[in-house]
This record gives C-alpha cells, structure tokens and sequence, in this order.
C-alpha cells in the first residue's frame, strides 16, 4: 500500500532502510547509535551543545529556573501573607467584616441606595425601577401618557366580571 501522494513516483529498486552492507549486518547494529569509542561520544556530546534544551534541561538532574527561596520557607516562616486571624477571631471581628452590624445599602441615603441598585440590583421591597429617562426628549408626560394599546370600550369593573361570570 503506497500513500497517495506517491502514486506517481517510481519505485525504488533494492531493500528500503539500512543500505549499507544490506542483508550482511543484524537488525541490532543497524539501530545502533550510541558510539562505543570515546571519540564518537566527545563528537556526539559536541554536536548535542547547539540544542537549547542540553544546557536548561541536562539528562538526569532536574531543570534548574534560578529561584532563590528565603531560608526556612514553609518550615519556620509561613507562606503568604500574615494575616492575623487568630487576633482578629478573639476580638469576633471577621464576623463583622462578613455580616457587618450597619447596613451598607441604607434606604434613607439614597446616593448609597442607588450605587447599591446599580452595582448590586439591590432594590428595596416592592421598589420600582427607575431608569431616569429624560421624558421631555420624547415630548411624554409618563404620568399622564398611557403606553401599549388603550381599549376604545373600555368596561368598568372588569376584573370582577372575569371572576364573576353570572354578573353579566
């Protein structure tokens, strides 16, 4: 089976591989690559200096980064910051930070009020939403103006004709 791309190419006459001395020599020694002699190993070690990796990752020690660890880190010193929690839970004040005693979001301050709408959605029971439109753009009195369709036959008490049919 040939790949397609050589569908055209002329077959090569001869074994495929290892050539020289074809048929004389042990599959062992034509994979052999590692030079016995102490030349062939100086050539080869020569040759592998050019790759960036022999000099950062050397064969059989661990990659070397240049970082200079604090004597007793992790040990004597702790990692991190310290943050003193210990002091601050004997004085319960973490429970302050998460559950503060004030409310940050007071209704009364409504600058506070209104970042805490816009940053959190933080509305108030039963607030309506305001979105500050400039209605005299438009030309709309939104007190007076009355979107959607109106009903030209508007009925008086529809709601109570719905739940009561047998008023009708």
């Amino acid at each position: 089976m040939r790949h397609f791309g050589t569908a055209r190419d002329a077959v090569r006459d001869g074994p495929f591989g290892c050539k020289a001395g074809a048929g004389q020599q042990s599959a062992a020694e034509c994979l052999e690559a590692y030079p016995a002699s102490d030349l062939g190993r100086w050539q080869l070690q020569q040759s592998e200096q050019v790759y960036a990796s022999t000099h950062k990752e050397p064969l059989g020690s661990s990659v070397s980064r240049g970082y200079q660890m604090p004597a007793g880190l992790g040990t004597e010193v702790p990692f991190g910051r310290p943050l003193h929690v210990k002091e601050q839970e004997a004085q319960n004040s973490t429970h302050h930070i998460i559950f503060p005693r004030e409310a940050a979001d007071d209704e009364d301050n409504p600058p506070v009020h209104s970042m805490y709408v816009s940053s959190h959605g933080s509305f108030a029971p039963g607030e309506q939403r305001k979105r500050d439109y400039d209605w005299s753009k438009a030309k709309v009195d939104p007190t007076q103006h009355r979107f959607g369709r109106v009903d030209s036959k508007a009925q008086q008490n529809s709601m109570k004709l719905i739940l009561q049919p047998d008023l009708d």
